[in-house]
Formats: structure tokens, C-alpha cells, sequence
């Protein structure tokens, strides 16, 4: 190496040996209590959907289902007590449970249910019917 090629290896092994003689001895952490859930059962898994839209508690007996806003459970899903874990499939909609002692894995579909208020809207048959066809058009 010659001229201008010699000086900038030069100056670029330097500037590494440089960069490289700092260590990081300790990072920065901050965050933010979001929510504290408490218990009126011993929780002995837990499980988030992948947008946070629910967390699963698996207790003795039973999953509850908590949404994103609430500090109550919104759904009890009645389980064998023998189940001691919980995994989440946001892919299939599907809890996995899981019991090490009985060697036994259960899965569970979920479906999402939507409650719409309709009133005051046009509708057709009666306006209690346990099932809703809705129909969102646009003529455009």
C-alpha cells in the first residue's frame, strides 16, 4: 500500500481500536404499568394474543379471559383441574393446555363474538332475534 491507500487504512484501524475501547457497562430501562390484575385463584400460566386484544390466566379449574380494558374476567371457560399450562395460537384462534401430570394436551377454539347496536337502525324480522345478518354497502 502506497500514498492516500496507507493513510485511511491507517486512520481506519484507528478509529476501530477507538470505537472499540468503549464498553457499555450498563443500558438504560424504562417502562410503564399498563394494568394489575388481582386474583381471586392462584394463577399457574398465562397467555397473551399477539395484539394484546386478550390475556388468558389459566387458574385450578378454568381459563379466565380478560380483555385489553377490563379488570374483570369476561369469560370463565371451565377446564380439568389437572391442566397447569397455557400457550396461545394467534394463527388458529386456539388455546393450548397442557398437564404434565395426566400427559394430556387440550386444544381450545375460540371465536370472537360481536355485539352490535342496532338500535335505531332500518331492519327486517323481529328486533330481538338471537342472530343479526348486517349488511354494510356503499353504491359507490
Amino acid at each position: 500500500m502506497r500514498g492516500p491507500k496507507k493513510v485511511g487504512f491507517i486512520l481506519l484501524t484507528v478509529a476501530f481500536a477507538w470505537i472499540g475501547s468503549f464498553s457499555v457497562t450498563s443500558a438504560m430501562v424504562d417502562w410503564q404499568e399498563l394494568k394489575q390484575l388481582n386474583l381471586e385463584e392462584q394463577p399457574l400460566d398465562i397467555a397473551a394474543s399477539l395484539n394484546g386484544d386478550f390475556i388468558f390466566v389459566l387458574v385450578p379449574g378454568a381459563v379466565l379471559v380478560y380483555g385489553e380494558t377490563e379488570d374483570q374476567p369476561t369469560k370463565r371457560i371451565p377446564v380439568d383441574q389437572g391442566f397447569d399450562r397455557i400457550t396461545w395460537s394467534e394463527k388458529n384462534k386456539i388455546l393450548i393446555l397442557t398437564s404434565t401430570s395426566s400427559k394430556t394436551v387440550k386444544l381450545l377454539k375460540l371465536e370472537e363474538i360481536y355485539a352490535l347496536d342496532l338500535s335505531g337502525l332500518p331492519l327486517k324480522g323481529k328486533p330481538d332475534a338471537p342472530v343479526a345478518v348486517v349488511v354494510f354497502s356503499d353504491y359507490q
